[in-house]
């Protein structure tokens, strides 16, 4: 698996990840973690360095001292939208001081810092509306979770297969929904549809505009019947649209890769893994056999290259191979 969770001089934490798991692992996981809160103005907030560790300092009464993890370091870098590229490549004491001019530069009385298991897990504005993974998971039957993905950046809850597809002979695809949430504030609640290709266990995430169904979770009012109507609402869209996705499928058994398409995909997945990474990414994908590659060649490979990254660059690259097929 490839991780990218370093500076050039810093390591930082990373909270327990599960890829397709069990409902009931993580369940437990998520009952048995300890969390508290700290609702804190800004100034009072300041990151140190110490034996190659970011820490977050909070200083109250008394100065509280956490390891931060990856989450909160790029969830404080979107305070203003500063490059995560250029944070992991500079300097240690440039970086500690720029995020310490975050914390300047934020107009708020106040900010809600969460701390997990005694590790800085994310900041987030008093405009965040909670929407806790467990809400989610009481929302669905509990025999309908196949699996779930959960990170500290995302979770990712797919449901048993709803419909089949073939896009070629002896090549069966089963179809459900994926709801999606983070309760870091890197992903909006919300429903859409996954593609697992049984015959080599290549999964895709379905994101025709009909069929992603979001909530923010900022400035809103929330409650259990959010998630009832999402859910339902992505369903009966995904009946409807059905048969397009599996016209737009077998279309693409026979749809020839251009040159031109070949072009945008290794600008996409340059924007989704760093600049020029496509080349190593499709270093296996030779130009001879691009002359007679489909579409659905080029999503297979993604889809199944996908695997070896860690969960939240696989989920980016199976949003990629959804939009190459379906657009």
């Amino acid at each position: 698996m490839i991780l990218n969770d370093t500076t050039e001089n810093i390591i930082l934490e990373r909270g327990r990840s599960f890829q397709n798991a069990s409902p009931d692992e993580v369940i437990d996981f998520i009952k048995g973690r300890k969390i508290n809160y700290h609702f804190v103005a800004p100034k009072k907030l300041s990151i140190i360095q110490f034996k190659k560790k970011l820490f977050l300092e909070i200083h109250t009464r008394e100065v509280l001292r956490y390891p931060i993890r990856k989450s909160f370091f790029e969830k404080l870098l979107m305070w203003y939208k500063i490059s995560t590229v250029f944070a992991y490549k500079a300097e240690t004491d440039i970086i500690v001081s720029m995020l310490n001019n975050v914390f300047k530069l934020i107009k708020r009385n106040y900010v809600r810092v969460v701390i997990e298991n005694g590790e800085a897990l994310t900041i987030t504005s008093p405009d965040y509306t909670d929407i806790k993974d467990t809400d989610i998971i009481g929302n669905l039957s509990k025999d309908k979770i196949v699996k779930i993905t959960r990170t500290d950046m995302f979770t990712k809850i797919d449901t048993n297969e709803i419909r089949a597809i073939n896009p070629l002979p002896n090549d069966t695809c089963g179809m459900g929904l994926s709801v999606f949430n983070s309760e870091t504030g890197f992903h909006k609640f919300g429903v859409n549809m996954y593609l697992l290709r049984y015959i080599c266990n290549n999964g895709a995430t379905i994101n025709m505009d009909i069929l992603n169904t979001s909530i923010p979770h900022y400035k809103q009012v929330f409650d259990n019947g959010n998630i009832k109507s999402t859910i339902v609402k992505t369903l009966n869209n995904f009946y409807t649209k059905y048969g397009e996705i599996q016209r737009k499928f077998e279309k693409a058994t026979d749809l020839k890769l251009a040159t031109s398409k070949m072009k945008e995909v290794n600008k996409q997945i340059d924007f989704v893994l760093g600049y020029k990474k496509s080349n190593y990414f499709f270093k296996d994908f030779r130009n001879e056999s691009q002359s007679n590659s489909t579409i659905f060649d080029i999503f297979n490979f993604i889809t199944d290259k996908a695997k070896i990254y860690e969960p939240n660059t696989r989920l980016r690259l199976e949003k990629l191979a959804g939009d190459i097929i379906l657009n």
